[in-house]
């Protein structure tokens, strides 16, 4: 019975050693197997939120600043207009007197006229008389002061019947004459004629006082025929 006992303890030991080793065989004679396909990584587990990061209060826009619309197309722009027409040139203003700065100076202007027509038939042939002698309109009295100028201008239309021929001169306190204005026409011509008759007369200086101006006219033949006729008198005071 003991052997029995250790005959079986002996058999099982054998087979179980005989296990080891050829478990043991085996392990170092086995080829390595071919390698899996590799699985897909884990995932690291769900990482929490960090209490899901809320937004720092949602930043607003401030005042939602709205974009700036586009710029319109540039108008066309509009055409040249003509230049206006330049308004015509004024007319010159008349020349001032000269001033008292030392120059010659404007003191006074009287002037006399007549427009009737006068005739000379009674008048002396080749031999001078006052135009006042007819027409009272021709002879002017003027107060001037001390030093002061004269200047005279007689201005007349003379009316011809051929051959006729009539002298004019200015006369002051018949003392001073002025140059003769002549207008004649001979007997070769026929028919009227009218010309012009225009002299002046600048005196010397006068003394203070009333001074008289007369036109005087020569007929030498004919009777010429006196139309508008005008007398003009200037007292310059002396620089």
């Amino acid at each position: 019975m003991e052997q029995k006992t250790a005959l079986a303890i002996l058999l099982i030991t054998s087979i179980i050693l005989g296990l080891i080793g050829g478990a043991t065989t085996s392990i170092l004679y086995a080829k390595p197997g071919i390698q899996g396909e590799q699985g897909p990584p884990g995932n690291d587990g769900t990482d929490g939120l960090n209490g899901q990061d809320g937004l720092d209060g949602q930043d607003g826009l401030d005042g939602q600043d709205g974009s700036q619309g586009p710029v319109g197309p540039a108008g066309p722009q509009g055409e040249q207009g003509l230049p206006g027409p330049q308004g015509e040139q004024g007319p010159q203003g008349e020349q001032g007197v000269p001033g008292t700065d030392g120059s010659n100076s404007v003191i006074q202007v009287i002037q006399s006229g007549n427009t009737t027509i006068q005739a000379t038939q009674s008048c002396t042939s080749m031999q001078w008389a006052n135009l006042s002698d007819l027409d009272s309109t021709m002879t002017i009295n003027i107060n001037v002061q001390q030093n002061s100028k004269l200047l005279i201008q007689f201005s007349a239309s003379i009316s011809i019947d051929p051959p006729a021929s009539l002298q004019t001169r200015i006369v002051v306190d018949n003392n001073y004459n002025s140059t003769a204005s002549k207008n004649s026409v001979g007997s070769s011509s026929t028919g009227i004629m009218t010309f012009p008759n225009h002299i002046e007369f600048l005196t010397e200086p006068l003394n203070s006082g009333s001074h008289t101006i007369n036109i005087q006219i020569l007929k030498e033949n004919g009777s010429p025929t006196i139309l508008d006729r005008t007398i003009t008198i200037m007292e310059i005071a002396a620089p």
